[in-house]
């Protein structure tokens, strides 16, 4: 993996995170902050390979992750 991304607007706006250092073929760790207000949120992320493919917005498979996030 190249390049992780995280929006917390929808994927209106994309900001980098930052790749942990993988050992072996496992999940790729990553961190990124993030500073919300009390809300309802829709948080993505995505990941670009080496090759500069990225993974699509909708799909069955490996699609952008998505979680929803109430903040109180």
């Amino acid at each position: 993996m190249a390049l992780v991304e995280v929006s917390t607007d929808d994927g209106a706006t994309w900001s980098d995170a930052v790749l942990e250092k993988q050992s072996g073929f496992a999940w790729q760790r990553f961190k990124s902050e993030w500073r919300p207000e009390a809300g309802r949120y829709q948080l993505l992320c995505r990941c670009t390979d080496a090759r500069g493919v990225q993974q699509p917005r909708h799909g069955s498979r490996n699609a952008i992750h998505k979680i929803q996030v109430t903040v109180g």
